[in-house]
Parts: C-alpha cells; sequence; structure tokens
C-alpha cells in the first residue's frame, strides 16, 4: 500500500475515534493547530508525494491535530459551496420603461450596462429578451442594430440623433404588452481600443469623427492631410465600386471625396470620386450628405 494510502487510511480511522471522544478545544488553539496542519502536512523537498512522519506526542495532542485539519477541509468546502449558490444575481440597469397604448415602451439609457444586466431588466417586465453587444461607431453606442423575434409585436423604437443608411435611429424597442415570445436583441456598445467595428456610420454623421470638419468634397490632397493632422488612418476606394479596390491617395489627389465610413478608433474608409457628389446624378445621395452636416 502507497504512503498516500496509508495516510488515508490513518485519517480515517483517527476521525472514527474522534466522533466517540471529543475534546472541546479552545479557539485559540485551533487556529494554532489548523496552521500547522495546513503548512506541516507535506515535506517541502520532495514535490509532495510523501507525508510527513510526525514527531512522537500524545494521542490527544494526535486527535486535535487531525480535527483541526479536518475542520478547516470543511470550512473550505463549505464557502467554496456558498460562493456558488448565494452568487448575486445582476442587478438590472441600463432601461427605462413605460407603457402607453397597449404597449411596452423601453429606451436604453445606459449602453454602458452588461448585457446580463439588461436582459435582467426585462425580465423585471416579464419579458423573454436576450442581449448582445456588438462594438459600434461612436453615434450608435446604444442603439438597436438587430431585432429577431418569435412572430410580431416587437418593433424599433425611432428617434436617436445618428444618421444611418436606411434613415431611421432606433433607440429602443415598442413591445405589445401582450407578447410573450422570445426575442434576441443586438445592441450597440463602445468599442474597446483596437477593436473593429461591427456596424458603423458615415464618419461625417453627427457624434462620428469627421462631423462638421467640411472634408465632404474636399479634393484627396487636401482630406489625406487633413486626416493625418486628426491621427487617422485611411483606407481609400473608388465610390459605387463592389470590389475592394483600394487606391493610392498619390494617385487620385484630384478626386473628391464623397463619404467615409468609420471602421475603428482612428480607422476611416473614405470614398473617393473624380467628380463632385452633385454632380453624379443622384438627388438621394445629396440629401443623405446634407443630413450628415447637420449642426454644422
Amino acid at each position: 500500500m502507497s504512503n498516500g494510502a496509508i495516510g488515508e487510511r490513518a485519517l480515517e480511522l483517527e476521525l472514527g475515534r474522534l466522533a466517540e471522544r471529543w475534546e472541546p478545544l479552545d479557539p485559540e488553539e485551533l487556529r494554532a493547530m489548523t496552521q500547522a496542519a495546513m503548512q506541516g502536512a507535506r515535506r517541502p523537498d520532495d514535490g509532495g508525494a510523501r507525508l510527513l512522519r510526525p514527531r512522537p506526542r500524545s494521542a490527544t495532542r494526535r486527535r486535535r491535530v487531525v480535527l483541526a485539519f479536518a475542520a478547516a477541509v470543511a470550512l473550505v468546502a463549505l464557502v467554496a459551496i456558498g460562493a456558488v449558490l448565494f452568487r448575486p444575481a445582476p442587478a438590472a440597469a441600463g432601461v427605462r420603461f413605460s407603457t402607453t397604448h397597449g404597449f411596452i415602451v423601453a429606451r436604453v439609457t445606459d449602453p454602458t450596462a452588461s448585457a446580463a444586466q439588461l436582459r435582467a431588466a426585462f425580465a423585471e417586465h416579464g419579458l423573454d429578451i436576450t442581449l448582445q453587444l456588438l462594438p459600434v461607431s461612436p453615434s450608435l453606442v446604444g442603439t438597436v442594430i438587430v431585432i429577431s423575434s418569435e412572430g410580431s409585436g416587437i418593433e424599433a423604437l425611432q428617434g436617436g440623433k445618428c444618421i444611418t443608411g436606411g434613415g431611421g435611429c432606433p433607440v429602443g424597442l415598442r413591445i405589445r404588452s401582450t407578447y410573450r415570445g422570445h426575442a434576441e436583441i443586438t445592441l450597440g456598445r463602445r468599442a474597446r481600443p483596437g477593436e473593429m467595428y461591427d456596424s458603423t456610420a458615415s464618419a461625417f454623421g453627427p457624434g462620428e469623427p469627421l462631423h462638421c470638419s467640411g472634408l465632404v468634397g474636399a479634393r484627396v490632397t487636401r482630406a489625406a492631410a487633413a486626416l493625418k493632422a486628426r491621427g487617422l488612418s485611411a483606407t481609400w476606394r473608388p465610390y459605387l465600386d463592389s470590389g475592394n479596390t483600394e487606391l493610392s491617395p498619390a494617385s487620385v489627389g484630384n478626386f473628391f471625396v464623397i463619404d467615409a465610413d468609420s471602421m475603428a478608433p482612428a480607422k476611416v474608409l473614405v470614398w473617393v470620386a473624380p467628380k463632385r457628389a452633385n454632380q453624379l446624378g443622384k438627388p438621394e445621395l445629396e440629401r443623405y450628405l446634407k443630413a450628415l452636416s447637420r449642426g454644422c
């Protein structure tokens, strides 16, 4: 039989004897014996492979050491179990609710709240909604990116300040008060340093890095210098190009900036063309670019 097995058997026998012969211990003595038992259980120079041979001591002293060791092990087990069973649930946060005309209106008020906190907020109102957070460009933080629901009953609530290609800026949800299905909602969160955006708005829009920069319609040569001065790195592509053609700003210096997308903190994708936007014969593009300059 191995030394480890002999030690375990001896511990079992000793605990059995203790069940019959209990001797109360002073708390200070118990604390000291617990530390001694935990520190002296294994020899430091043998890799912990063998139990130490204890020095000769009285039977009472040996029983007390074994009891102290068993008490320490039991205490550790109770702490571990308690940490699992009594872990606090995430506090609900990040959403303001109101009710109007048979709908629950949920507005995101704290885009820095965690997905667990947001889900807890919906659960408090009896809603089975799972939240996912994705990194987005600055003006989309806290907005609704995707709605996936069982049946009808949930729709985006418009009214934000961002400007998207679809024309709206969803900042919350309208949910029928009778809705009892499951839904999965994706919200925009602030990107971490170096993280690429999963959803983006025009870099010239309100809240984005090039808003009111005056670079819409500027020649590439001027725009390249301005971006560098702002600490932004840029990728240049031909407007309406369906591929991934990249242009050198030196080779298209006389082209004009049509639009730009925020791609990551300090990174933009700039769309250029040999003509200005108002010369491309696209009235909808002109209206969109005019909306981007709102507030400038």
